[in-house]
């Protein structure tokens, strides 16, 4: 009669564990599945820094291409109206 209820209760443990095994495998799949998402979602963001990155580059060496044929065109106006003096 001990050994039935001994050998219940550890059933029972047995069959809480298995449960709480299946929880805990699923919660695992599931953080995995979460940190898979997140991995591609750093990727994702990190490519679109990389074209800003290369975007702005763009941009600010178009702008000093700008700048300099500003200061050229000054130049040479200030040269044309040195010379008409």
């Amino acid at each position: 009669m001990l050994q039935d209820v001994f050998i219940l209760k550890l059933m029972t443990e047995i069959a809480n564990l298995e449960a709480r095994l299946v929880t805990l495998d699923g919660q695992f799949k599931l953080k995995k599945s979460e940190r898979n998402n997140l991995r591609q979602s750093v990727a994702d963001a990190n490519a679109d820094l990389e074209a800003l990155n290369r975007e702005q580059y763009q941009l600010v060496q178009s702008w000093n291409g700008v700048v300099i044929s500003i200061q050229q065109s000054e130049t040479a106006y200030i040269n044309i109206m040195q010379d008409y003096k």
